[in-house]
């Protein structure tokens, strides 16, 4: 029964517990003070009935003294009979002294205990006057005259009247108490309403929150009671909540952006903006499995810019980017709409080009790159011109897996450089033949430093009119192994592309040094030309490493003269000016070699510590037939001569050549008119012949 009543109190709202609470303590408070007031009046109804039968027996007590005193038992019964006027009085008996029955009245029809002379006798021995029964009250007087007493008057009154007008005055208290109840309820369950309607507000704005998930309402606070309490409770928990809500939507929505910017960083190039090569590389796998041989073919090209590294090592790196970017908006503008773009590294970019109908599509397109990339442009004020050598290779005519593909689209690549850069070819398998030979090349170039496979050479340098050796420049020599004699076109621009150059740039320094030191001491004056490579000339402490070779061999700085290309003099920046002076400040001669094929501006040249100029070979080879090869070199020499500056010219190999040197005013040659390069033993023959020519010579001038 009480789990029953447990459950179904459990699924009671609060508001109808407290109702029942209030009903059952209502209910109880209203038995219990009806049960007082019932046990009140029944206490009152008898004390009255016993102080009215007191005075009752008093008075008959007083008219049985006669009756008694005269043994008159009639005028006794006529006294007792007035007791009928009594309402409560049953039954009544009169006693003499001895206990005897005198007198008695007995009310017709009513409840009258007998009572027996030995009970009667036993109260009176006891002094019992009254004693209250369940039905009524016996009464024992003693019956006085003079104060002498005759008798004893006993009466027995029945308590069933009061007890009917007890119950009756309960009926009315509870017919009242279920009016008041009833009003209360009605008044109680008003104000339960007014007093759980904040409740109800709360709940209904927690389901609400529940359901919407929107933590930005509150409860509007009417009281600062417990339920203004909890509503502060419920209002401070909500503003928790919205505030982790705020800050874990923060985090996730900071997250969602560092997701996608590592998304982008593993994909994107952050440069160019570009696609990057793994998300390259995921597009290329994805075109070859749809591709089939029944499907329209699609190529793979590989872009590398010509003269990059050399814009990027003379201007800066933030220049180089600035040129990356360039490049990649006029390849994302040039290529078609389905194409893929990406930079694959350096100033390496990769396209995919699905979907080609023929391969002459894929030559357009290259065609177009080069076109637009060739173009000069202005970057940060400065003008700059560079190329692009493509390779193209297709899938599944050259290859039917990815690897191959991008291995055969970069050998066309290469190969594109080695045909003068600018320029775009297909992937052929003699590429492939000719790459591995390069490849070689390069791992057996690192071991020939090492294994001292690697010699020098000296081509004399000569007066053009005297033809008196006055100087020599130092030329690299390969000795393989197993290939036997390596020219320098082969192995010098491997060597420029993988920095090997750098190492085997101050071996030669090194080993010119030793040689003009010997030289010297065998009393041959002679200046030593050595050739600094572009990239040599990149490194920041090039003069301090020079200048340490200097002191260890114990050589003398004017004995070297330094020879730099044209092309490395890109960049007239403080930089390089700054580079050029701390080499003449320890005393080296400086030449610019290849003069007149590089892109620096002569206006810069007269602010280079430069002593000599050296004209190109391409313009010696035509200096009889071609016009402008004439013209050129007569202007590279008087232009020499206006500056203070020696003019040299390489590649004589004819009369004719040197006269015209000659007569346009260059005084100095090199060249097969004199010498090749020869072993450094052979040069001093070379000098002394040279020497005793020039002096046959004046020895004919004067007696002529």
């Amino acid at each position: 029964m009480n789990r029953k009543f447990h459950r179904w109190y459990d699924g009671l709202r609060f508001g109808q517990k407290i109702l029942v609470i209030n009903t059952i303590t209502a209910g109880a408070a209203m038995l219990l003070l009806t049960l007082s007031i019932a046990v009140i009046y029944i206490f009152s109804q008898r004390n009255q009935m016993l102080e009215q039968t007191s005075i009752q027996s008093q008075v008959f007590g007083e008219s049985l003294a006669a009756s008694l005193s005269f043994n008159d038992t009639g005028s006794a019964r006529e006294v007792l009979a007035s007791l009928r006027n009594s309402p409560h009085v049953v039954h009544a008996d009169v006693f003499d002294l001895q206990g005897q029955h005198f007198a008695e009245y007995k009310k017709d029809n009513s409840w009258s205990p007998e009572l027996s002379q030995a009970d009667f006798m036993l109260s009176v021995k006891y002094g019992q006057t009254h004693h209250f029964g369940l039905r009524g009250l016996s009464y024992v007087s003693a019956i006085k005259l003079n104060n002498k007493t005759l008798g004893y008057f006993y009466t027995r009154s029945d308590a069933m009247p009061i007890y009917r007008q007890t119950a009756v005055f309960i009926l009315l208290v509870i017919a009242a108490s279920l009016i008041a109840a009833a009003a209360g309820l009605l008044l109680l369950n008003r104000l339960q309403r007014v007093l759980m309607a904040p409740l109800h507000n709360l709940i209904q704005l927690m389901r609400y929150i529940s359901e919407e998930n929107d933590y930005s309402k509150r409860h509007i606070l009417r009281s600062s009671d417990e339920m203004g309490e909890l509503a502060m409770g419920f209002n401070q928990m909500l503003e928790r909540i919205q505030d982790r809500d705020n800050a874990l939507g923060l985090e996730l929505k900071e997250k969602e952006i560092t997701e996608k910017r590592l998304d982008r960083l593993a994909h994107y190039d952050v440069v160019t903006h570009l696609p990057n090569r793994h998300f390259f590389n995921r597009q290329l796998i994805s075109s070859a499995l749809q591709g089939t041989q029944d499907k329209p073919l699609f190529g793979l090209m590989f872009i590398d810019l010509d003269d990059f590294k050399m814009v990027n090592d003379t201007l800066g790196h933030h220049f180089g980017d600035v040129l990356l970017r360039h490049v990649a908006e006029l390849l994302a503008k040039t290529v078609r709409s389905g194409d893929v773009v990406a930079r694959l590294g350096g100033d390496e970019f990769g396209i995919i080009l699905p979907g080609l109908a023929r391969e002459e599509d894929a030559a357009a397109l290259a065609r177009k790159i080069i076109s637009r990339i060739s173009e000069p442009v202005t970057l940060d004020g400065r003008e700059v011109v560079v190329g692009a050598s493509i390779g193209i290779s297709f899938f599944p005519g050259d290859a039917d897996n990815v690897d191959t593909l991008m291995q055969y689209a970069d050998t066309a690549m290469y190969h594109a450089k080695d045909n003068g850069k600018n320029n775009f070819q297909f992937f052929s398998n003699e590429m492939h033949v000719r790459i591995q030979s390069r490849r070689g090349v390069e791992t057996d170039l690192r071991k020939a430093l090492e294994q001292q496979q690697l010699y020098l050479e000296y081509q004399p340098q000569f007066d053009i009119d005297t033809r008196r050796i006055v100087g020599v420049e130092t030329l690299l020599r390969w000795q393989h192994p197993e290939l036997g004699r390596v020219g320098p076109n082969e192995f010098i621009p491997v060597a420029e592309e993988n920095g090997l150059i750098v190492p085997i740039g101050e071996w030669v320094f090194r080993m010119a040094c030793l040689q003009a030191k010997k030289w010297h001491a065998q009393g041959l004056p002679l200046t030593i030309a050595v050739n600094v490579s572009s990239r040599q000339f990149l490194e920041a402490d090039l003069a301090q490493r020079l200048e340490h070779i200097l002191c260890e061999v114990g050589a003398n700085a004017s004995w070297i003269e330094l020879e730099i290309t044209e092309s490395a003099l890109l960049d007239a920046s403080d930089s390089t000016i700054g580079k050029l002076n701390a080499l003449a400040g320890i005393g080296f001669g400086l030449a610019i070699d290849d003069f007149g094929t590089g892109y620096s501006s002569l206006s810069y040249l007269k602010r280079f510590p430069i002593s000599k100029l050296k004209i190109d070979r391409s313009f010696i080879v035509g200096i009889q037939d071609n016009s402008n090869d004439k013209a050129i070199a007569h202007a590279i020499i008087a232009m020499g001569n206006s500056l203070d500056m020696q003019v040299i010219a390489e590649g004589i190999e004819t009369e004719q050549q040197a006269q015209y040197l000659l007569d346009f005013g260059c005084r100095l040659g090199q060249g097969f008119l004199v010498s090749p390069s020869v072993a450094p033993e052979k040069v001093a023959e070379l000098v002394m012949v040279s020497n005793s020519a020039m002096v046959s010579n004046m020895e004919q001038l004067q007696y002529a």
